[in-house]
């Protein structure tokens, strides 16, 4: 990332957010299958439901994936 805007931005995450950081990281670090699903939720203090969904991953997503992970 070129812009110290961002850079800066995500640093401040970082520091707010340890336990995302590891565990992006420890996931990160580890090899991508086929089928591997990732899920997300969202659970909002004002609102008492819960906003979920999931992507089964496919060779296409994981190689886009690995190529971001790449890119600098």
């Amino acid at each position: 990332m070129n812009n110290p805007l961002g850079m800066a931005q995500l640093a401040g995450f970082m520091t707010r957010h340890p336990k995302a950081v590891s565990f992006f990281q420890k996931q990160i670090s580890k090899k991508l299958e086929d089928g591997t699903i990732i899920e997300i939720k969202i659970k909002r203090p004002s609102d008492e439901n819960e906003d979920s969904a999931n992507i089964k991953l496919t060779q296409a997503d994981i190689k886009l994936i690995e190529n971001l992970k790449n890119a600098k």
